[in-house]
């Protein structure tokens, strides 16, 4: 990424493999270009899982304040958003960004994420049941 006089530029185009346990796993395909950048994974909710919630605030607050937008896409289309132009307190809440907005077809990627977020909690080793 690189400063320009609006902001932040970015060319990106990245693919991010993430191992949420036996047999379950995704890819993402992260490209980019001046303020945009899309993100396609083929199992969002695992990606989810994996970017923690509110850990992952910080780096949505960091985007939006300088001025990127994203988009989060899976096989049956748009998930979310992080755009500095819009607010959803359901963002705030769940990502610890206002700026993260759920899309109507996104509630069910939502809602597994946090099972899975759930499961793999307590599969920890070291934890008692």
């Amino acid at each position: 990424m690189t400063a320009g006089p609006a902001g932040w530029s970015v060319d990106a185009d990245l693919t991010i493999s993430v191992d949420a346990g036996p047999g379950r796993g995704t890819t993402a395909h992260v490209t980019g270009s001046g303020q945009d950048l899309h993100v396609r994974a083929e199992r969002p909710d695992l990606l989810l899982a994996a970017a923690g919630g509110t850990a992952s605030g910080p780096l949505a607050r960091e985007l939006s304040a300088a001025g990127l937008t994203a988009e989060l896409h899976g096989p049956r289309g748009r998930v979310l958003s992080l755009d500095p132009g819009r607010t959803s307190r359901l963002g705030a809440l769940v990502f610890a960004s206002r700026h993260v907005v759920v899309d109507k077809g996104g509630w069910r990627v939502l809602a597994s994420s946090v099972w899975h977020r759930a499961r793999a909690s307590r599969s920890r080793p070291g934890r008692s049941s």
